[in-house]
């Protein structure tokens, strides 16, 4: 089995690529974490997993850190500075050129060429086309947004309240769980076959959020409707629940506004052929969300 090192490991994408890794059989030994600190590296050496300590702001240090190290796991750094995240990837690409590794698996975003998320859509376009300079072999997974990102908060006060503000109208969505993007990430990891290929990872089946109001009510008893305002009014509303403006802002200009001019709702069956079954659906995300909140 090929060394595999995976940035951004104390992360949930990173951490899930992990687990899964080690459900398909791959030896603790042969999987390194990159970590920011001795005290991150703690959970992994419990495991028997190596780990290594760099961050994406140091070419050097990433660099040694990546020495010996065939197939990089790049996941993408979570700054909102999309300027300077732009910046950390390309130290990451350099390190993994300099370090001589030998396949790159990166995650981008669903469809990025027809995107126009907060410039987003920019940062993974200009990192996928840094690695293909290379000439590294790479597998690009375009991952969708996270149905992660419309429970939490969101989920909470649409209970407490009875309503679900958006400013999505009747907009269709693609999002997926987490976890099963971890699965894909880890499949391919283990798989052969995947090298200069790009994959949109979205849900093969779209939902609105009026699909959720109808699960949530079902799931609580509770009835709660979907509420779909203008941006301006549905960011001091959500202020008014208790979300902290930049979330209230990111929510409704880089979620509900894309979802409502159709920016998700294209579909792709990637996901569910690198993974074996269907994407988690949205009814039993909402079950495991209402469990664990």
């Amino acid at each position: 089995m090929s060394k595999i090192l995976v940035t951004g490991a104390t992360g949930h994408l990173g951490s899930g690529i992990i687990n899964h890794l080690l459900e398909k059989g791959v030896k603790a030994a042969d999987i390194t974490a990159l970590v920011r600190s001795e005290k991150d590296s703690e959970k992994f050496k419990s495991k028997g997993i190596d780990t290594r300590i760099g961050s994406y702001e140091d070419i050097s240090v990433l660099t040694q850190a990546f020495k010996g190290i065939e197939k990089l796991m790049f996941v993408s750094s979570p700054d909102f500075d999309n300027t300077l995240r732009i910046n950390q990837h390309a130290n990451v690409v350099l390190a993994a050129r300099n370090a001589g590794i030998s396949h790159i698996v990166y995650t981008g975003i669903a469809f990025a060429e027809t995107m126009n998320v907060a410039g987003l859509q920019y940062v993974h376009l200009a990192t996928e086309n840094m690695i293909k300079t290379t000439a590294i072999p790479y597998t690009f997974l375009r991952n969708g947004f996270y149905l992660e990102n419309i429970f939490g908060n969101t989920l909470t006060a649409a209970e407490k309240s009875g309503v679900l503000v958006t400013a999505a109208e009747k907009g269709k969505y693609n999002f997926v769980l987490r976890d099963d993007l971890a699965l894909a990430a880890a499949s391919v990891l283990t798989e052969k076959g995947h090298e200069n290929k790009e994959y949109e990872l979205v849900n093969s089946s779209l939902n609105t959020f009026e699909d959720y109001v109808t699960l949530l009510s079902q799931l609580t008893g509770k009835s709660i409707r979907h509420e779909s305002l203008s941006p301006e009014e549905a960011v001091t509303r959500l202020v008014k629940e208790g979300e902290i403006e930049p979330v209230a802002s990111f929510n409704i200009y880089g979620l509900y506004l894309p979802i409502a001019q159709g920016q998700f709702s294209k579909e792709s069956t990637a996901l569910e052929q690198l993974i074996g079954k269907k994407p988690t659906s949205l009814e039993e995300a909402l079950k495991q969300a209402l469990t664990t909140q």
